[in-house]
């Protein structure tokens, strides 16, 4: 399972690449590497078959493809419900939330409004700076990601060594 999520962050195809930005899938496929790396609390999950809770923030395509990508997928033994939110939606049900590029103006105001146990992932430059959890960068055509350990303790989640070691940078 390492080699793989290896495979994807080390080497995301240049098909998948735009001008835009990189595909609703490839960064689909990532968020779902991601919640077979991060732990919650115990405490964050009523019952042991509750699900992981995803938030996809002002961006439909992405959730629509991370839905597909979660069917019939079960990252640590739960199943996936993904929601799209808007900014102004509350994260408290949440265990992650992703914001995208678009959010970029606002990503402060709203990473610090995310409290408690949630995987904030978000694309934007010096997105680690602001609060995030997981960053994701475009660098050369490639896909890659990094880690803020110092939040993830904030935020009592749990970061796997291997998760760890596919990031280009983990701030410490």
């Amino acid at each position: 399972m390492r080699t793989l999520l290896v495979a994807i962050c080390l080497a995301a195809p240049a098909v998948c690449l735009s001008q835009a930005g990189p595909a609703p899938s490839l960064k689909a496929e990532y968020l779902y590497r991601f919640l077979l790396y991060v732990t919650w609390p115990a405490d964050r999950f009523l019952r042991l078959a509750s699900p992981i809770v995803v938030g996809v923030v002002a961006d439909d395509a992405l959730a629509s493809e991370l839905r597909r990508v979660t069917t019939d997928r079960e990252p640590q033994g739960r199943p996936v419900v993904v929601r799209s939110l808007r900014p102004t939606d509350s994260l408290s049900e949440v265990h992650a939330v992703f914001y995208g590029s678009s959010m970029n103006p606002m990503l402060a105001q709203l990473i610090a409004s995310a409290t408690g146990s949630v995987l904030i992932v978000t694309e934007a430059q010096g997105g680690l700076a602001l609060g995030s959890v997981i960053n994701l960068i475009l660098e050369d055509q490639r896909l890659l990601f990094e880690v803020n350990l110092e939040e993830a303790k904030k935020r009592r989640l749990g970061i796997s060594a291997s998760l760890l070691s596919a990031a280009v940078n983990v701030a410490k």
